[in-house]
């Protein structure tokens, strides 16, 4: 609940009075409730047979610890299966939870639902060839489009680069270590295991990402936001370059 964000959970209580949802509200609850449903169905599939985690439980059980794996990932952090005996597939699901996170005015960390939303929508924007992302009969501003892939590429490239450093000073495998920072950088709390292993200066590092993880995304937006741009003096010709 509390990764939902305090504006999605005080509009959903007045909606009696009101009788409506913001368009943030819709694409907060749509996306929460599409990421639980696909890393739970993956997670029960992935996990099914593994007597480490869910093997041995009933299918309800089963269900249960998967949903449960799901949405901790990118709201609270507890386990109710020990992470470090989930399979290779299972972590890597996980690490790609935990980057996307929870929604806007949330405890939770990561991208936000509502920018990998707008991203999504903005790849279908394209492959539909239309000019302007439209969902529940509103427009979604252009530069809000631009404003979301950059805190996308910011993070990754972020994220790539704390990987890089650790990988090279601890010494650690590739899958340990990202799970590792995407969960500092998330501000998840889950870990496999490794982190007592980490030097010094590695433990530095992933409370520099829990830090820029938790402020950086939103920071980033806000600042975005409220920053006035001159227009240019001179607008140059429009020339198209080959992509893809």
């Amino acid at each position: 609940v509390g990764g939902l964000g305090f504006t999605v959970l005080l509009e959903l209580w007045h909606i009696r009075e009101t009788k409506r949802l913001s368009l943030q509200a819709k694409i907060v609850l749509v996306t929460s409730a599409a990421l639980i449903a696909f890393g739970g169905a993956s997670l029960l599939v992935l996990e099914y047979g593994n007597p480490e985690t869910i093997g041995d439980l009933s299918l309800v059980h089963k269900t249960a610890g998967a949903l449960f794996t799901a949405m901790t990932a990118r709201t609270a952090g507890f386990n109710v299966v020990p992470t470090g005996s989930l399979t290779e597939a299972s972590l890597f699901l996980l690490i790609l939870l935990m980057f996307v996170g929870a929604s806007p005015g949330s405890t939770g960390g990561g991208i936000k639902t509502t920018t990998f939303a707008v991203l999504l929508l903005g790849c279908w924007r394209t492959i539909r060839g239309r000019k302007e992302v439209e969902v529940a009969d509103r427009r979604i501003p252009t530069e809000q489009m631009a404003k979301a892939h950059t805190i996308i590429l910011l993070a990754l490239l972020w994220v790539a680069g704390v990987t890089l450093v650790l990988l090279y000073t601890e010494g650690l495998p590739f899958l340990d270590t990202s799970f590792e920072v995407m969960s500092a950088f998330g501000t998840v709390g889950l870990s496999t295991g490794v982190t007592q292993e980490l030097s010094s200066f590695g433990r530095l590092v992933l409370a520099l990402s829990m830090f820029l993880g938790r402020l950086g995304p939103m920071t980033l937006a806000l600042a975005l936001g409220q920053r006035r741009v001159r227009p240019p003096r001179i607008r140059h010709p429009k020339e198209r370059i080959a992509l893809g």
